[in-house]
């Protein structure tokens, strides 16, 4: 079999960078509610920002500023392919 394309990343991160294709462009605010309505579990600040810290590391999401305190975050080319790669190998195991 071979290895899943996300798992590299941890399950949260690979729900967090699925959110942020499915709606680029949001706060972490947003992106925080999203991920806890997806895993239905609470999560913290801390944990949201680190993993978004993560992504942008990894250069599977870009940050943009779009006031002083304020940072919106959409995905890069890297991870929309990332995430397309994981859904058709997740496609892959079903028609097996």
């Amino acid at each position: 079999m071979t290895k899943r394309p996300t798992s590299d990343l941890t399950a949260y991160q690979r729900d967090l960078l699925a959110v942020i294709v499915d709606e680029p462009g949001q706060t972490g605010q947003d992106y925080d509610r999203r991920v806890e309505n997806v895993r239905q579990e609470r999560t913290s600040h801390e944990r949201i920002y680190r993993n978004l810290g993560e992504l942008v590391d990894r250069d599977l999401v870009d940050v943009e500023e779009v006031d002083g305190r304020t940072n919106a975050y959409r995905p890069t080319g890297d991870g929309m392919d990332l995430i397309l790669d994981d859904v058709s190998w997740l496609l892959e195991r079903i028609e097996e």
